[in-house]
């Protein structure tokens, strides 16, 4: 062929390679879709033989340490940034989860009732999507306007009394609020959270707790059941029995207490900030019962 455009010239080699498949190594040895530069794309060999040199690449330290340091404080141009802005709006960011950004139907999320989060139980020291999620984070401030929104949302939760329940299945446990619980109910959940028995080994002077399926390899390893002698000392001391008192009422335990703050004016008060409070901690919210709760050991 001749006295062709340029632009004629690259669909023509584009037809030809798609009609001969030229590009597939079985019939030919053209590595790309042929045509604009822009536009070709490679075939699978090429691109399977790119992805293994890269993961050998970033696999060595050596090498990866110094793409790292060619890349570190590199700047680039205003109108540079605006291109890489332009191209990356309405683009959502990956991330661990799959449903990350999705809008659930109310039957999608009663199907996912029960069904155990990928993350229970990992933390950032044992899993790497974690640790880069958490990383990516650091540092990073929220704006006002974001704030604002989180601190109304609570705000309005204690307000309306919000109280949070637990509720499990046998399997998984879920703290859900007071809303949901007739959702959880129709599908086998019930009140309180799972009663995994724990139980104590000790040997030397040392106290383990441990499952209870574990007991039998303790056993074999010459540990006995129960807590060692220091260790049941210890328990027992900081079981102390104290006295609470608020004003003219007095009670034996800071649930008590708790129940009668939630009656009388702090309808959103929870244990845990009773025991801050009593034991002579500053809770921001409650600055006024500071002062108000005494704590006096009974002897």
């Amino acid at each position: 062929m001749s006295d062709l455009t340029l632009h004629d010239a690259q669909l023509e080699e584009r037809r030809l390679i798609s009609e001969y498949k030229s590009n597939d190594p079985m019939y030919g040895y053209n590595n790309t879709t042929g045509g604009d530069y822009h536009t070709q794309k490679f075939n699978q060999v090429v691109i399977d033989k790119l992805r293994d040199n890269a993961k050998k690449m970033w696999s060595t330290p050596e090498i990866r340490k110094k793409l790292v340091a060619g890349l570190t404080g590199h700047t680039v141009s205003a109108a540079t940034k605006l291109k890489i802005s332009n191209s990356k709006r309405g683009v959502k960011l990956s991330h661990p989860s799959k449903l990350h950004g999705k809008s659930l139907s109310e039957s999608h999320r009663f199907k996912l009732i029960g069904k155990t989060p990928w993350n229970k139980g990992l933390t950032k020291d044992v899993d790497s999507r974690i640790a880069e999620y958490s990383a990516n984070l650091t540092g990073i401030k929220r704006s006002d306007e974001s704030r604002h929104r989180i601190s109304i949302a609570q705000k309005l939760k204690y307000k309306l009394g919000y109280k949070p329940i637990w509720m499990n299945n046998g399997v998984v446990e879920r703290l859900i609020e007071t809303k949901d619980v007739q959702k959880y109910l129709i599908s086998g959940f019930c009140y309180g959270r799972l009663n995994a028995k724990n139980l104590y080994i000790n040997k030397d002077g040392v106290t383990k707790k441990i499952r209870e399926d574990e007991l039998d390899l303790y056993l074999s390893n010459w540990w006995k059941k129960g807590k060692d002698f220091q260790t049941t000392r210890t328990i027992s001391e900081s079981h102390r029995k104290y006295v609470y008192t608020y004003g003219d009422f007095q009670c034996y335990s800071c649930k008590e207490l708790m129940i009668y703050l939630q009656h009388n004016g702090y309808p959103s008060i929870s244990l845990s900030s009773v025991i801050n409070i009593a034991s002579g901690k500053s809770v921001k919210r409650y600055e006024s019962l500071t002062s108000s709760i005494q704590r006096t050991p009974i002897s």
